[in-house]
Formats: C-alpha cells, sequence, structure tokens
C-alpha cells in the first residue's frame, strides 16, 4: 500500500480484493471464500525487507569468481610483463637474438621458454598475452 495511505484508507479496497479471490476460486483452508483475509503491507516496510534481503549464493559465487579470474588476470599480466617467476639461471643472451624481431610468434616461445612452470601456469590468465592473441590474425590458406 503506498506511503500515503493508511490502514483505514485501504478498507473499502479490501473487500473488492475479497471479491475478486472468490471469482478466481481462492478460498480458505475450510474452503469458503467468505473468511479470506486480505492484509497491506506498506511500501517502506517492503523496501526495507528488500534492503535487508541476503544476496542468493549463485550469485555471491559468480561474484567471486569474476573478482577471482580478474585477480589472476592481473596478476598474469605482471608475472609477463616482469622477471617474476623467470628461471633464475637463465642464459638471457642466448635468447636476445631470437627477440630482436619481435613479432608475436616469436615472444610466445621466449617468454615460455625464460619462466618457471608456475608461472607458465599464471601466464594463461595474463590479459596482454590473451588480448595480443585475440587480436592476431593468422594467415589465410
Amino acid at each position: 500500500m503506498p506511503n500515503q495511505c493508511g490502514p483505514a484508507d485501504m478498507e473499502p479496497s479490501a473487500q473488492k480484493f475479497r471479491t475478486m479471490a472468490c471469482n478466481a476460486n481462492w478460498t480458505d483452508a475450510s474452503g469458503s471464500c467468505d473468511g479470506l483475509d486480505v492484509k497491506f503491507t506498506f511500501s517502506s516496510k517492503f523496501m526495507d525487507d528488500l534492503k535487508t534481503m541476503d544476496v542468493p549464493v549463485g550469485l555471491t559465487i559468480i561474484k567471486y569468481l569474476f573478482f577471482t579470474l580478474l585477480g589472476l588476470g592481473v596478476v598474469g599480466t605482471i608475472i609477463e610483463l616482469t622477471h617474476i617467476g623467470d628461471i633464475p639461471d637463465l642464459d638471457y643472451k642466448r635468447l636476445e637474438p631470437a627477440a630482436r624481431f619481435k613479432t608475436i610468434k616469436q615472444y610466445e616461445p621466449l617468454l615460455i621458454q625464460r619462466k618457471r612452470p608456475w608461472a607458465q601456469i599464471a601466464l594463461c590468465f595474463s590479459a596482454l598475452r590473451n588480448f595480443m592473441h585475440l587480436s592476431y590474425q593468422s594467415r589465410g590458406y
């Protein structure tokens, strides 16, 4: 019921709702539609109930999954752009000639070769690497 109305203002409508319920064959526990009780709820109470309503479990799982994947994307990108996860005794002088060409086909193997296995897994979530793969156009056959 609107906030501007009180219970006394809505009482004339109660009989109309009872009549509509009887016409729709709604009955009370005794099988009669005469004893149907019509109750009204203030809209402000309804809004308060909505504000305090619990978030569904599925929505919470989706929210946590989204933020987990977003965090993994940030971590993977940081690992890709920095020396975090590099093999410590790697001879970078050997990789420099291949890195001069700067093509996507050469960048991927060089990146994978210089990272440890746990860092290679984290690279799967790197946003920068995934955007490069999505925008790379292979040659037509």
